[in-house]
């Protein structure tokens, strides 16, 4: 009898030790790189024994909690973004206990990166990684939905097969309708609808409305129209004015949006409501004109082109960088998609939907000093219903309403569109009330188109 044996208490059960397994080399599995295969798997009570290719499996399954306490953090990266949200992209960060016993939660399934900031992307915002972060067997589709994919890509979007029929139309119906004159027309006609859209669309993006956007431009346009009355003197201070109030409004939007917590096409339709009577408190008549700078930037000419459209140009250019190349396109595409998600994610979602307010706000207040140089004077009727056909456009630009993705590129383009429109039934002499009619079918038509694609994608 050995010493432990001896030491044991009369009655007590004989414990004996399972023998190690041994590698084919001699030593113990435990300790030997090659024999790891042949050791017994064994489960922890209560969990799914998961395996991801490239993930450790601390950060691919994580224990239970007891009932109302949030879960362990159970990474050994030091990364303060992968600490700074409650959990993972869909996954609540406080878990009841369920019937059949606690579980562990499956952050990703497939291929996944063990660098922090990589992993960032793919468990916390649960967006796809970039070509050059991807790896071979990440994503993997069928043959026939890669090939309808691709079809559709080559297709192009659905705005661009309306403008094609469009200018056939113009061109087989007006055959002055590609005269220089009459297409810079059509762009200034189209920079006040392009100015509001690119708003619009962060808004939308976002997933809210704003529909006070038309009673605001309105409101700068009076306002600066009062301040400048043709001198040109005034044009930085109308400008700084602009842009004040823009801002202001669309900040104040957000922070109602942020504390009332009511529906953003409620909160707006009130706001619109707000800034018409302030506006015809001002005045109940136009009044005022615009400086000659602001006269030349609706009307001038510099290379053929409408120094309007060209501030639009560069609005969209800057408006596309921050909406697809920086983290604030990202944070506010994830407020739009997933809310909690992305609340859970550790994402500011009150200061992102603030700043699509905001940005909202000062595209707005440009629209007004634009379209006060278009009119001539301060018309304080002159954006009632501008709000919805910036929804349009933004609508038919592919954006889509529910949140998560848009494109400024294409609500201008759909701005452009519906100026083409437009401007085909003024040269057709079609009466208004057809105008409207017709405008609503184009509008349906897009619509129809946008919804069979992704069928046939899919």
């Amino acid at each position: 009898m050995d010493v432990v044996a001896a030491m044991r208490s009369p009655g007590a059960p004989v414990r004996t030790r399972r023998p190690a397994i041994l590698c084919g080399c001699g030593r113990p599995a435990r300790l030997c790189r090659r024999g790891e295969r042949d050791l017994p798997r064994t489960r922890r009570p209560g969990h799914r024994e998961v395996r991801l290719r490239g993930v450790p499996w601390h950060l691919a399954v994580r224990p239970p909690a007891p009932e109302g306490r949030p879960l362990p953090d159970g990474h050994r990266y030091r990364d303060p973004d992968l600490r700074g949200g409650d959990g993972a992209r869909g996954v609540p960060s406080r878990l009841p206990h369920h019937a059949g016993g606690g579980r562990g939660v499956v952050l990703r399934a497939g291929a996944a990166s063990s660098r922090p900031d990589e992993l960032r992307h793919e468990v916390r915002l649960g967006r796809k990684l970039g070509r050059h972060h991807r790896r071979r067997g990440s994503a993997r589709v069928t043959a026939g939905r890669t090939a309808g994919r691709l079809a559709v890509a080559a297709a192009g979007p659905p705005i661009l097969w309306v403008t094609v029929v469009l200018v056939g139309v113009a061109a087989a119906l007006l055959p002055g309708f590609f005269s220089a004159d009459n297409l810079a027309n059509v762009l200034r006609q189209s920079a006040v609808l392009a100015l509001l859209a690119i708003g619009q669309t962060f808004v939308v993006v976002a997933g809210m409305m704003d529909l006070s956007v038309g009673m605001l431009a309105t409101l700068v346009l009076v306002l600066a129209a009062d301040l400048m009355d043709g001198r040109a003197e005034a044009t930085l201070a109308a400008v700084g004015l602009a842009a004040a109030v823009g801002i202001g409004v669309g900040a104040l939007t957000g922070v109602l949006n942020n504390l009332l917590r009511i529906n953003s096409l409620i909160l707006t339709l009130g706001t619109l409501t707000i800034l018409q009577g302030v506006t015809f408190i001002y005045t109940d008549q136009s009044l005022g004109a615009p400086s000659p700078a602001i006269a030349w930037l609706a009307n001038g000419d510099v290379l053929g082109l409408p120094p309007s459209f060209l501030l639009v140009v560069l609005l969209v250019a800057l408006a596309h960088l921050a909406l697809h190349h920086t983290r604030f396109g990202v944070h506010l595409a994830a407020v739009g998609g997933a809310p909690q998600s992305a609340r859970q994610a550790g994402i500011p979602v009150g200061r992102v939907q603030l700043a699509a307010f905001v940005i909202s706000g000062l595209s707005a207040g440009l629209a007004g000093l634009v379209l006060l140089g278009r009119l001539g004077t301060g018309y304080p009727n002159a954006g009632i219903g501008l709000e919805l056909d910036a929804i349009v456009a933004v609508v038919l630009g592919g954006t889509a309403l529910a949140g998560g993705r848009g494109s400024v590129i294409g609500s201008v383009a759909a701005a452009v569109v519906l100026g083409i429109v437009s401007n085909m039934l003024n040269l057709l002499e079609v009466s208004s009330f057809v105008q409207m009619v017709i405008k609503g079918l184009v509008v349906i038509m897009v619509i129809l188109i946008g919804q069979v694609r992704p069928e046939r994608a899919a």
